[in-house]
């Protein structure tokens, strides 16, 4: 169970002013290291603008799409050339290389339209949740973390119970639930520090 201040503190979540705050029960390394983790988030924050992992994710993915996109063009264009050189053999070759091309840019197109659903969710129960700030609660959303993506979201009661919140748009499995209890485990030892 996370409790109180000392536990966005430990998960790194804690800004300066609330180390300054609760005053002298903090020793000195307390306020130096929620002086590190809010510069270290204000620059994550200008680095990435507040963008969610899944909305970040489907902008690599497009970047990839016009990649392959561009790369199967320029082939094609190729194979046209050596096709009035007279190379045809060589031209196939090209125009094969172009159909595949096409095919990997048509694959990374269809991963960024989901990953675009994906990031519309995300910004759905990030807007939901916000009527719980007006009853004290404290959120935390799209928080990096040593795994694979990221953890959507994080509410924590004024009671000092924290929740971890993962969004999914589709179907949610033993798989997910694993993921989200290990990502809750990794908060509550980050609290511990």
């Amino acid at each position: 169970m996370l409790g109180g201040s000392e536990a966005w503190q430990g998960a790194g979540l804690a800004n300066s002013q609330t180390a300054r705050a609760l005053g002298p029960r903090l020793p000195a390394r307390a306020y130096r290291d929620a002086r590190r983790v809010s510069s270290i988030r204000w620059r994550t924050r200008l680095r990435i603008g507040g963008v969610n992992y899944a909305r970040r994710q489907q902008y690599r993915r497009l970047r990839r799409t016009v990649a392959a996109g561009v790369a199967s063009a320029a082939t094609g264009l190729m194979a046209l050339a050596l096709v009035s050189v007279g190379a045809i053999s060589l031209a196939v070759l090209l125009l094969l290389t172009a159909v595949g091309l096409a095919l990997c840019s048509r694959h990374w197109l269809r991963l960024a339209r989901r990953s675009a659903v994906g990031a519309k969710a995300e910004e759905e129960v990030k807007r939901a949740l916000m009527a719980l700030e007006r009853e004290g609660w404290r959120l935390r959303h799209s928080l990096a973390w040593r795994g694979r993506g990221d953890i959507d979201s994080v509410a924590m009661a004024p009671t000092g119970i924290a929740f971890v919140v993962e969004t999914k748009t589709r179907a949610y499995d033993d798989r997910h639930l694993a993921g989200v209890r290990e990502q809750a485990a990794w908060l509550s030892r980050r609290r511990r520090r």
